[in-house]
């Protein structure tokens, strides 16, 4: 289990850097509340929106790709998390959109990152 975190981690750092680089302002990590946890919550600077990010890091042995593992399911608990963070913060009047970044290394020195937004 340590190094499913360790590699989730690192994936989360690798995207939090993307989307500084990409016109993002961090707004928070690792948002966890009752109802779900969202990995990355992000302000895009072009559009204003506040974004909930799904990480997904996978070796590129793995068999799903990282897409595929958010479902309906995990977009569902995403929402409601996102309306508990939403409601905390006061943000009633930002658009919001849910955005799923999947990391997938292929050794110690090159991943590849795909960025789908508003999924």
């Amino acid at each position: 289990m340590q190094k499913k975190d360790s590699i989730g981690r690192w994936g989360e750092q690798v995207a939090s850097t993307y989307l500084c680089k990409n016109g993002f302002t961090l707004l928070g990590k690792n948002f966890s509340c009752r109802t779900g946890e969202i990995d990355i919550i992000a302000r895009d600077t072009k559009t204003n929106e506040v974004v909930f990010c799904e990480v997904k890091t996978r070796l590129t042995a793995h068999a799903i790709h990282g897409e595929d593992a958010v479902n309906w399911y995990k977009l569902t608990k995403m929402k409601r998390a996102a309306q508990w963070y939403i409601c905390k913060y006061k943000l009633e009047r930002a658009f919001a959109r849910f955005d799923v970044i999947v990391i997938e290394r292929k050794n110690t020195k090159s991943a590849s990152l795909r960025h789908l937004r508003n999924v």
